[in-house]
């Protein structure tokens, strides 16, 4: 609802103008009484847009993807920005209210207050405004009643859950007729859901989850299984109920049909290995698996999946002669597979393997020639691999869900040291005791391919974990400083050679990776290009962000910044010592006495420059994706790197694109029905990574038509269907984690 109390009134500041109206149920009843609207102009290059009011030096701010927020400590007066009119709206509220907190996501700004709750809607440049019952859950922050996505806000009392939808332009009230436990609880906010957890001392708990897909509210039952956060999954979440309870039961959310589901899953032994964080963009599935004593000499594996996509459940159960020294394993839990194993025989110890592949429900149990003391998992979003860890074996099997056959390697060095595995690709190493070499193993899914190389036996194979997607740092410290850089969008390795005795660092984001030692500079890996790009700065010293990279060469005062959407590098003049910081597409440069501040686009490439008007100087930036927020003094400013592209045939107005929500609603795929060749197409508001691929009904990718980073714009891709039977399809576009399903039918 928005904001039309007596009292409360909400203005427009400088800077770029609003934009026309684009039809939302919400703006027709009441846009046009709140905000000042007029005509739009063209794009131009980034740039800072200062708050149109003088405001208290004390509040909370924060920017999000492409939007930020401030409060006053009083609580009575709203600032917020946003990209798509790279304006300031400021709401007056009535009076002041005690403040809890302030937080930005994607499109949405939240502020919340002891009594109140506002969400700003940034491609809709409206207010709305939801009064709260009851009592905020948090004291201390640790675990916050509140959280800001994408296009979902949440917060939480001890009577009702409150969550706002920007894709419905609404709050939607959930009201419990009885209170909320008041003890351990959670909250979160997905792509596709936001969701709270509140779990009474005994461990019992409520777990609430509103489907942005749907549009809709569920409950799981007081009693019923305590979700933790960590066992969220890419539509959905769950988990087994942690109670003396018998049967065991397990749950299951799904954000496709916004419902809770109750699965009991037996009273063995439960074991299963929890999603790790790197997988979560591709994880839709959940195990769990048990041994059920049957007759002598038999034995019954009972394998248990959740599948988040279809809100489904399924039950294997596989029967194996139960020898002596025969050991079974938990589940390894992937994006798009399950895997678990169990040993045949006793020593040689053949084993059987159990696949569950996700995107069809299909489980295969298959023997594998692999012998030794223990089998060794390595599971990835769509990949899996087998083998030795310890001499015995040489032979490793590696899979994946496109490539169920697989492919066997012999690693000619038996004594396995490091494992990872990312969506489409996994690594290991391989030595042999007093060797010199180590052979580092690459296997890429969908190619079904292998790239072998080498370092040094004593190479450091086990770096932080890492939550990037599309590039893997392998340091080494040897007798010679070699770092290999694996990129899997390209299934290339590159190396890189820093002095003898140097010491190595590194970081990393999604698409970037950064080496660097005080003595040799840095080396910058981008892994859309395969390019390793070196440059002497401060200690070699970067800030990275999901695509740019800035620092300083404190020599020179000059800004340095890298863009991975265009490949090149661009420098600002800084004359004076610097800190600088990095968010997704922007970074910023800024003086130690924050006197003055360099915004760069990564975008664009473009530099803009900020002079702080207070002799104090600004503040450290609030960075986030493609927004950046600086405090100087009394004033607010904003940097937007203000770079769109028209949007025709009626799906925008020229240079006010839609938002990365509103662009995945309106993906276009025509003719439909189709007969030869299917057009889908869509316009993308900035560059971004964009997958489009082609379902069976099953969810079995038939055709992969787009993958990798597209520029702003119109995206099209072309399915020419060949020796497809007619049929129902799927066409599934992801860009940057959010997902889009169009139905569509072939017809010969």
């Amino acid at each position: 609802m928005h904001r039309d109390r007596p009292g409360a009134t909400i203005r427009t500041g400088s800077g770029s103008p609003g934009h026309p109206d684009r039809g939302r149920a919400a703006r027709r009843l009441g846009i046009l009484a709140l905000v000042l609207l007029a005509t739009v102009t063209p794009a131009r290059a980034g740039h800072w847009v200062t708050s149109p009011y003088p405001e208290s030096t004390t509040g909370y701010h924060d920017a999000g993807g492409n939007c930020a927020g401030f409060v006053n400590s009083a609580g009575d007066r709203l600032l917020f920005f946003d990209n798509w009119s790279a304006a300031w709206t400021v709401l007056d509220l009535d009076g002041p209210h005690a403040v809890k907190r302030l937080v930005a996501g994607d499109e949405v700004v939240l502020f919340v207050a002891e009594d109140l709750a506002v969400a700003f809607d940034g491609p809709d440049r409206t207010v709305h405004e939801q009064p709260l019952s009851g009592t905020i859950l948090d004291d201390d922050f640790t675990r916050p009643s509140w959280a800001c996505g994408d296009e979902l806000a949440v917060v939480v009392t001890d009577q009702a859950a409150y969550v706002y939808d920007a894709r419905r332009d609404q709050w939607a009230v959930f009201e419990n007729p009885v209170a909320w436990p008041a003890g351990h609880h959670e909250t979160a906010v997905e792509p596709d859901f936001a969701w709270c957890e509140l779990r009474q001392l005994d461990g019992s708990a409520v777990n609430l989850a509103y489907s942005l897909r749907t549009g809709t509210f569920d409950r799981a039952e007081p009693g019923i299984a305590a979700i933790s956060s960590y066992q969220l999954l890419d539509h959905g979440m769950a988990d087994y109920l942690d109670l003396d309870v018998d049967p065991r039961l397990a749950i299951g959310y799904s954000a496709f049909d916004g419902e809770f589901t109750i699965h009991e899953i037996g009273s063995g032994h439960i074991g299963y290995q929890p999603v790790r964080r790197e997988r979560r963009r591709l994880c839709h599935l959940w195990a769990c698996g048990w041994d059920e004593w049957g007759e002598p000499g038999v034995s019954h594996y009972h394998l248990h999946v959740y599948d988040s996509l279809t809100g489904t459940w399924s039950h294997r159960i596989h029967h194996y002669d139960n020898q002596e020294g025969v050991h079974q394993t938990q589940p390894d839990i992937g994006g798009r597979l399950v895997t678990s194993y169990y040993q045949q025989s006793p020593a040689p110890y053949a084993y059987h393997l159990g696949i569950f592949f996700g995107p069809d429900h299909t489980c295969q149990w298959r023997p594998i020639g692999i012998y030794g003391s223990s089998i060794l998992p390595c599971i990835g979003g769509e990949v899996a691999a087998w083998g030795e860890i310890a001499p015995g074996d040489d032979r490793w099997w590696c899979m994946s869900t496109t490539h169920r056959e697989g492919i066997e390697i012999t690693t000619q060095k038996p004594e396995i040291r490091g494992r990872r595995a990312g969506e489409d690709w996994l690594m290991f190493g391989a030595r042999e005791p007093g060797s010199a070499l180590m052979d580092i193993h690459f296997y890429h899914g969908d190619e079904n391919a292998l790239i072998t190389t080498q370092t040094w036996d004593d190479a450091y194979l086990d770096p932080p974990e890492i939550d990037a997607t599309a590039v893997y740092i392998l340091p080494v410290h040897g007798d010679d400083e070699d770092v290999i850089f694996y990129s899997p969008r390209r299934h290339e390795v590159a190396h890189h050679h820093y002095p003898h005795d140097t010491h190595v660092s590194w970081s990393w984001s999604d698409r970037l990776v950064l080496t660097w030692t005080s003595a040799a500079g840095n080396a910058l890996f981008d892994a859309t290009t395969g390019v390793v790009h070196q440059r002497d700065c401060e200690f070699g010293s970067l800030s990275l962000g999901e695509v740019c990279a800035i620092g300083e060469d404190e020599a020179t005062a000059t800004l340095h910044a890298y863009s991975g959407l265009s490949g090149d590098w661009s420098t600002c003049q800084a004359d004076g010592d610097c800190y600088y910081r990095s968010g997704g597409r922007v970074s910023v440069g800024y003086r130690d006495d924050k006197s003055r501040y360099w915004a760069f686009s990564a975008e664009d490439g473009s530099w803009a420059e900020l002079v702080a008007a207070s002799p104090q100087g600004g503040n450290h930036p609030d960075m986030g994706d493609r927004v950046i927020l600086v405090r100087d003094g009394d004033r607010l400013h904003a940097y937007t790197p203000d770079v769109w592209t028209s949007v025709p045939d009626g799906g925008g107005v020229p240079g006010r694109p839609p938002s990365l929500g509103e662009a995945l609603a309106a993906v276009s795929c025509h003719p439909n029905p189709f007969n030869a060749h299917l057009t889908v197409g869509f316009e993308l508001p900035y560059a971004a990574e964009v997958t489009i691929e082609i379902l069976d009904p099953r969810g079995r990718r038939v055709a992969r038509l787009v993958e990798g980073l597209q520029p702003a714009g119109t995206v099209r891709a072309d399915w020419a269907t060949g020796r497809a039977p007619s049929g129902v399809y799927l066409v599934r576009v992801e860009v940057e984690g959010r997902t889009g399903v169009s139905k569509v039918v072939l017809a010969k």
